[in-house]
């Protein structure tokens, strides 16, 4: 009875052996593959919230235009510059901030996948009145703009330079918001936040006053373009 034990005992150990050797062997291993080519986008994108790009925008009413424009290097959105009705005239020069209740903001998309860069321009025409009368040497300027992206990459990017605006159709255009070669992919913007809940003067008008007449409204046209590449200018 001792041996036939002894043999079960020993039968036992070399089968509990061969189990953990075969729990322990390596596993062959296979490779397959993921690909994916992209091409240009051309569906319009939307405009965002100009103080946080990573919520979408709001219908801006007056106070912007949502263009809907659709191809691979696209304007999104432009704001309406409201400079208010009772700006005071002065003994020289007439200044005012806009008005605008909304974070003024100006929006481009880069869906080219090329990293060309862009540049985003704008001039302005003369205010005028219903009865033709221009406003002379009037201009818009704008100061300390924010660019901010509902991109990952926020750190390479588009840039923004404060610039003046003379109004008439012999200005040359602006650069406003610009993206150098190897950046600006995706959306792109740049805002001009409110320091208080009074005017905003990061955005200011200014003309002499002898010809601005009172009582009547006056209206000028900043024209947009987004030019493929960036200029020194």
């Amino acid at each position: 009875m001792k041996k036939v034990v002894l043999c079960a005992s020993v039968l036992s150990a070399v089968a509990i052996g061969y189990s953990l050797h075969t729990l322990t062997a390596q596993a062959e291993t296979i490779d397959s593959k993921a690909t994916v080519t992209a091409i240009a986008g051309t569906d319009p994108v939307d405009p965002v919230d100009p103080t946080n790009p990573e919520n979408p925008g709001t219908n801006p009413g007056e106070e912007g235009n949502n263009t809907g424009q659709d191809g691979s290097l696209q304007i999104n959105y432009v704001s309406n510059l409201l400079f208010g009705e009772n700006v005071k005239l002065t003994g020289k020069t007439v200044q005012a901030g806009i008005k605008n209740t909304a974070t003024p903001y100006f929006q481009v998309s880069d869906l080219r996948g090329t990293g060309a860069g862009w540049n985003l321009k704008t001039s302005l025409s003369d205010f005028t009145n219903t009865a033709g009368k221009t406003i002379k040497g009037a201009s818009i300027a704008f100061t300390s703009g924010v660019v901010r992206t509902p991109n990952t990459a926020k750190d390479n990017g588009a840039t923004t330079t404060d610039i003046t605006l003379q109004a008439g159709p012999t200005a040359a255009p602006q650069s406003l918001l610009k993206a150098n070669a190897g950046t600006g992919r995706g959306t792109w913007l740049v805002a001009y936040d409110k320091a208080d809940q009074t005017e905003n003067k990061k955005i200011m008008f200014s003309a002499p006053t002898e010809s601005i007449d009172t009582q009547t409204m006056y209206t000028a046209n900043l024209t947009w373009q987004l030019e493929d590449g960036p200029t020194s200018n």
